[in-house]
């Protein structure tokens, strides 16, 4: 909760150029090409949508049927570098040399890549992950006669699943609409025909009206929110938006006569980017042939050294770790003391661990996670504190209309993007009814829902980080306010159904995604071209349509024609395992456990843990707020149990000495000699998990053993 400084966000408001639309003409700025002013233009859209359709389709296939690293899987995506790195270097940069006339303008691969980076967000973990798997999974998990008796008790509608001829749960398990999803046997079906053809989808197109609908609501609800905060964060309390800084230096335009711009032609980058890339061809080659080619180490392992109390009881993230050069990059464009908070946080909780474990007592998981629940909720509360004044007007604006004083919407009018948001709420709650789920548990699951989604968002804007998740789940929120055990077993089962689906996986949330878009396309134009933007939006809202269709499509081909991943090394398992049996386990479990035993059975007081981490977490707030100079951000406790942090935590620590080092040694002149190579390191590793992605796919089309090298973290 600060007032941060992009200052590379400075330095390209100086030479940025004003950018025009294909689609309106009327307007000449001296000195700049038609070429230099387009925008939103009909070819920028056709390459978003080419973006989009790439993304949606092979997301499914790779991460789930190959095993590969995830095409998408963080808010910096391995699927969007590389093809932000083939446009520009590989189309781009030749046509402005030999054709300038056909070469996309900045503003243009701007719009191009804000409808690929929101289209992120649907084809694996931010939706279609859970929502397909988990309507079959429900049913598969209904052979359990315990489970089946928690189907006909929550008595859900038919129109949520795909089209059954039982009305019974455990027969309709047996299905082929359900068998096949689940068991289909690879290689009974030949041709593209077949392959299209394996998949019922007559049987599909109930749900995916109905979700539909909860889509449309869900990701009106998030462009809206974003939107509504947007100016807030990059102007009033100007946060660093790192990854949008990354975005924007590898779209940034080539100086007259260049083929590359000053990022891409750095002899510094192309170091870095090649040493990360061979390092992991190694690495990569090393599975291959282990007895022929050694692996480089990347990491270290202490398992068999911190072996005497206390250090031992140190947890294992400590002992064992893995360097993620992506990581390390990033660290450049974030705050030395957001970054120090992040790695400093994990070590002071391995001293609280072993205080606690040498004298017999431990932190358990449910009191971790009421302790995150009591931060995250103060850290939402003081995202609207430090923007009550904004939040003040926009409200105003909604009622009374805007002032002639009053700033406007960049976007869209704070008028009709706050309405948007109560429209869209309001269709969220009227949808979780209509499921059977009571008023007030659908009001509360919607709005701890999207203030997860917000700070997830706030968090990544803030600290740049890729790999981010809460310990943040609506039912146990949902448990400290009100008895949820007294709802019934249709709204019981329908928050952790949305639990499973939007709250308890973020890494790839549509709000970060979407912020980022808007950002990198603001920082894209001239201020005088900011009549434009709505244009943009407009471009984002075509595209989250088309990931939806493209996506859901996919998801089904993919699970209807592969039983089991294809990699021969992990060896093989259920396709999407997690999303149709783990996490539909996790939603019969939590049912199960409040309509039988009243709610979780904990050793601990919740309401004294969620105060903790809610005290916490606002005396750190304060402190930031109030003395500049104090060291550590509250974003560090806010994640200091979350898995993401628990893996990258030691590179964030290498990072973050790196800069120190370089800004000690030779100040801000150094450092900024120093930025190419530091997005080396993020697009080289990017580009080597896309090279052993794409060989994956190569060598399985043709028929070879392969095996998948995961680079990053997951």
């Amino acid at each position: 909760m600060e007032r941060s400084v992009d200052h590379s966000d400075a330095v390209d408001r100086g030479r940025r150029a004003p950018l025009k639309s294909d689609l309106d003409h009327s307007e000449e700025v001296p000195g700049l090409s038609v070429r230099d002013l387009r925008f939103v233009s009909l070819r920028s859209i056709a390459v978003g949508l080419l973006g989009v359709l790439i993304v949606c389709g092979l997301t499914p296939f790779n991460d789930f049927a190959l095993a590969n690293t995830f095409f998408v899987g963080n808010f910096l995506p391995v699927g969007l570098v590389l093809l932000t790195i083939v446009l520009v270097v590989g189309i781009n940069a030749p046509l402005r040399r030999l054709a300038p006339r056909f070469a996309l303008s900045r503003g243009e691969l701007a719009v191009a890549m804000a409808m690929t980076m929101v289209s992120c967000a649907v084809p694996a973990s931010g939706f279609m992950r859970y929502v397909p798997a988990g309507l079959v999974g429900i049913h598969v998990k209904a052979s359990d006669p315990s489970n089946a008796n928690l189907l006909r008790q929550a008595g859900l509608p038919d129109w949520l699943f795909p089209s059954f001829e039982s009305a019974d749960p455990e027969s309709r398990g047996r299905e082929p609409v359900v068998a096949d999803y689940f068991q289909r046997t690879v290689g009974t079906k030949d041709g593209l025909g077949d392959f299209v053809g394996a998949v019922p989808w007559s049987s599909w197109i109930t749900p995916a009206i109905t979700w539909g609908i909860f889509a449309a609501a869900l990701f009106g609800a998030i462009l809206s929110m974003v939107l509504l905060v947007h100016r807030q964060w990059t102007d009033n309390e100007r946060l660093s938006f790192p990854l949008a800084s990354v975005y924007k230096e590898l779209i940034d335009e080539p100086k007259p006569g260049r083929w590359l711009n000053d990022l891409l032609g750095s002899r510094l980058f192309w170091l870095a980017a090649s040493s990360v890339f061979l390092i992991h061809l190694v690495n990569g080659l090393s599975v291959y042939f282990p007895k022929t080619l050694p692996a480089i180490p990347l990491g270290f392992n202490l398992e068999s050294t911190l072996t005497e109390p206390p250090i031992s009881m140190v947890e294992w993230y400590v002992k064992q770790s893995q360097i993620y050069f992506c990581i390390i990059g990033i660290l450049f464009f974030v705050q030395s003391k957001v970054s120090l908070s992040l790695w400093v946080f994990v070590l002071l909780l391995q001293i609280v661990i072993m205080f606690l474990r040498g004298r017999q007592l431990e932190l358990t998981e449910p009191m971790r996670v009421d302790q995150s629940i009591g931060a995250a909720l103060t850290f939402g509360l003081m995202i609207l504190f430090v923007g009550r004044h904004h939040m003040k007007m926009v409200i105003g604006q909604m009622f009374r209309g805007r002032r002639p004083d009053e700033p406007a919407g960049d976007f869209l009018s704070y008028r009709t993007a706050g309405w948007m948001f109560v429209g869209c709420f309001g269709l969220l709650v009227a949808w979780l009814m209509a499921v059977g789920a009571v008023w007030w548990v659908s009001i509360l699951v919607v709005a701890v829902m999207l203030l997860g989604l917000l700070i997830i968002y706030r968090v990544v804007a803030e600290t740049g980080m890729p790999f981010v998740q809460l310990k943040f789940a609506p039912t146990r929120v949902l448990e400290w306010i009100l008895p949820l055990k007294n709802a019934g077993a249709t709204s019981i089962f329908s928050a952790a159904w949305i639990q499973q689906v939007q709250s308890h996986d973020l890494r790839e949330s549509l709000t970060p995604f979407a912020g980022h878009a808007l950002r990198v396309g603001e920082t894209s134009i001239e201020p005088a071209m900011k009549r434009h933007l709505p244009k943009l939006l407009g471009a984002i809202i075509v595209a989250l349509v088309a990931a939806f269709v493209i996506s859901g499509a996919s998801t089904l081909l993919m699970e209807y024609n592969f039983a089991d991943t294809q990699a021969a090394h992990p060896s093989p398992q259920l396709v999407n395992s997690w999303g149709i049996d783990g996490s539909v386990n996790i939603i019969f479990d939590r049912v199960r456990v409040y309509l039988s035993e009243g709610g979780p059975n904990v050793n601990h007081s919740m309401p004294v843990h969620v105060a903790f981490g809610a005290g916490i977490l606002l005396v750190l707030a304060s402190l930031r707020l109030r003395f500049a100079g104090w060291p550590l951000h509250p974003v560090g406790f806010l994640l200091m149990y979350t898995y993401p942090l628990q893996r990258v935590w030691f590179s964030i620590m290498l990072g973050w000495m790196i800069k120190v080092i370089l800004l000690k040694l030779g100040g801000a002149r150094v450092m900024e000699s120093a930025r190419p190579a530091f997005i080396g390191l993020i697009v080289g590793e990017a580009l080597a998990a896309a090279f052993w992605l794409m060989s994956s796919v190569l060598l399985y089309a043709s028929g070879y053993e392969y095996r998948a090298i995961n680079l990053l973290p997951t």
